[in-house]
């Protein structure tokens, strides 16, 4: 069974920091990004969730920049055996809770040479909407949304 916790306190949050280990610098776009930095990023306006399968957990879906219309959405597994569709498919709970909220569409950045997260992101509903060119040097960051 599947299950979304949402993460707010500052134990759980450096709980979950942990488990990351150098996951964390891919949620960052390779910046490293200090557990003090990491626990003031989500305890404003910000959203971390953590995602259990079975008592075990697998990784976290974080929100940011909500506001009425659009949200900026993004995953991380906990280590590299975890099914990372086990994470993706807590996004639709996440939708659900969003719908109720009012917000309208999705919006998540990938940088290019994530192919396979590329690959599955149109299976999920979101498709392509846009493009930083040399955002990471020499490497494009990929804009796709979903409309709620």
């Amino acid at each position: 069974m599947l299950q979304i916790i949402e993460i707010i306190s500052e134990t759980n949050l450096r709980a979950v920091y942990a488990k990351l280990g150098v996951q964390v610098m891919n949620i960052f776009y390779k910046e490293f990004i200090t557990e003090d930095e990491f626990i003031a990023l989500f305890s404003g306006a910000s959203h971390l969730y953590e995602v259990i399968k079975n008592d075990e957990p697998l990784g976290i879906v974080f929100l940011f920049a909500e506001n009425p219309y659009a949200v900026k959405i993004g995953t991380a597994a906990y280590g590299e055996r975890v099914p990372f569709y086990d994470i993706l498919a807590a996004l639709d709970i996440i939708r659900k809770k969003l719908r109720k909220r009012g917000v309208a569409c999705l919006v998540a950045e990938v940088p290019a040479h994530k192919r396979n997260i590329r690959r599955l992101l149109p299976f999920l509903g979101f498709g392509l909407s846009g493009c930083v060119e040399s955002y990471f040097g020499e490497e494009p960051l990929l804009i796709f949304s979903q409309k709620l």
